[in-house]
């Protein structure tokens, strides 16, 4: 799929459908070949009609129409797009003109004040609470912004971020003028990860793990929520270090809420939820209460 894209791979399988269906009309007998005559005419300019198709509306392909955003289905041209390994990643501008990032449709990160706020957050509210945050893990890339926030914090010696698909990686150009440098800081190493393996299999620990995948109602990010995860996380985790996991509350049912609630503060006995936003919040777990200092936030 990476090799061909979107496009070309549904358009390889409606010719190989349709030559099969032509050879099977071939060989059947028939009374009269006459008969059949208009049957193949029709099937071959179907062929040649797929083998000279115009380009098709990258806007429409990579609109999302299973989620709709206040109705708008159909997007405008990104400008970039990529059928990646995994799913298809795409940067367009919002009507602000502010650089957003989608995963099959779907945005998963955006430079909107609000949206950059809670990427902010997520990597300085938990190091504001850790005395001496050294060593750091990130799942989940996105615009880059959450490993920007770290790398502002001068005890952060190095952040190890977990991405999955390659073509999200491909994209932090459009975001790297509003990193201030920091997307090129030597301190950040950028994985082609899963965030699962990547946390589980690591053989260092970490004094902080942020993790910010996308909607546990996306498919395969659940495993991110689960209490085996949460619990491979703490078992990662240096002594006084702490998680923070980032949840929303729109698209959200009550008890699906207290669902991850639940989970979370079921592995970690201490922690705390910060609202970031109308609908963003953070869950900070810990084995011990963390502290809020004023002069270390």
């Amino acid at each position: 799929l990476p090799w061909l894209g979107l496009k070309h791979s549904i358009e390889l399988a409606a010719c190989l459908n349709l030559v099969g269906g032509l050879l099977l009309l071939w060989h059947v007998p028939s009374k009269t070949s006459v008969r059949r005559r208009p049957e193949l005419a029709l099937g071959l300019a179907t062929l040649a009609l797929l083998a000279f198709a115009p380009a098709w509306d990258l806007g429409m392909l990579s609109s999302g129409v299973g989620i709709g955003y206040q109705g708008q289905r159909v997007r405008a041209t990104p400008i970039f797009y990529r059928d990646g390994v995994t799913s298809t990643v795409t940067v367009g501008l919002n009507s602000g003109l502010h650089p957003y990032i989608a995963v099959n449709g779907k945005t998963d990160a955006s430079l909107t004040p609000a949206d950059r706020r809670t990427q902010l957050l997520l990597g300085l509210v938990p190091a504001s609470l850790h005395p001496n945050p050294q060593q750091v893990a990130v799942i989940g890339f996105g615009s880059g912004q959450t490993p920007v926030g770290l790398l502002s914090v001068p005890e952060v010696k190095e952040v190890r971020c977990a991405e999955l698909e390659p073509a999200v990686l491909e994209a932090k150009k459009f975001f790297a003028p509003f990193s201030e440098g920091a997307l090129e800081d030597p301190r950040l190493k950028l994985l082609l990860d899963d965030g699962r393996s990547f946390i589980l299999g690591s053989p260092s620990k970490f004094d902080l793990i942020v993790s910010e995948p996308s909607n546990p109602w996306i498919a395969g990010i659940g495993n991110l929520y689960t209490k085996d995860f949460y619990q491979g996380c703490r078992r990662q985790l240096n002594e006084g270090g702490l998680m923070c996991q980032w949840f929303h509350l729109y698209a959200m049912s009550e008890p699906d809420i207290q669902m991850v609630y639940r989970t979370f503060f079921s592995v970690f006995p201490e922690g705390a939820i910060y609202r970031t936003g109308p609908g963003d919040i953070l869950l900070i777990g810990a084995e011990q209460p963390p502290q809020m200092r004023p002069e270390r936030l």
